[in-house]
């Protein structure tokens, strides 16, 4: 009697030592050149331009940022300043966590007689606020600069 064959498994990808699928292991997203996509990491810069404070965010915004941003938020607010720009055109993701402390800090800045303004983000990133109809609702500026 002869046994049958084993079902072959197929090969896991291979991982980096963070755990990320490794280079050329056919793991992950890939761009149009077959190279595996990198993912751009969060940062938030705050310039103060005298009674205004530029936030500019970068990369992608969710819930893995959500304690940088609002540290760096919660420190804005308490610099007494009248104004803050939120510049999202270096964002290239937005999910519902980056939404939700977007409508916070509009609704927090609000409620203090403060101003908020948004500069627009990417047609990927603006989507996201489109489909949600927070486009209609937040202070999106017309400007691609800050006043």
């Amino acid at each position: 009697m002869q046994s049958s064959p084993k079902a072959s498994k197929s090969p896991k990808p291979e991982r980096s030592q963070q755990g990320e699928p490794a280079v050329g292991s056919g793991g992950g997203a890939t761009s149009p050149g077959g190279n595996p996509k990198r993912r751009a990491p969060f940062e938030i810069q705050v310039e103060q331009r005298g009674e205004m404070a530029l936030v500019h965010l970068t990369g992608e915004f969710g819930l893995a940022s959500e304690k940088e941003f609002k540290d760096k938020m919660r420190v804005v607010a308490n610099d007494g300043l009248g104004k803050l720009v939120l510049d999202l055109r270096e964002l290239t993701f937005i999910d519902s966590t980056g939404l939700r402390m977007i409508l916070e800090q509009w609704n927090r800045f609000r409620a203090d007689g403060l101003d908020l303004s948004i500069l627009p983000g990417s047609g990927q990133v603006q989507r996201v606020f489109a489909m949600t109809g927070l486009a209609e609702l937040l202070p999106f500026a017309d400007g691609a600069s800050p006043r």
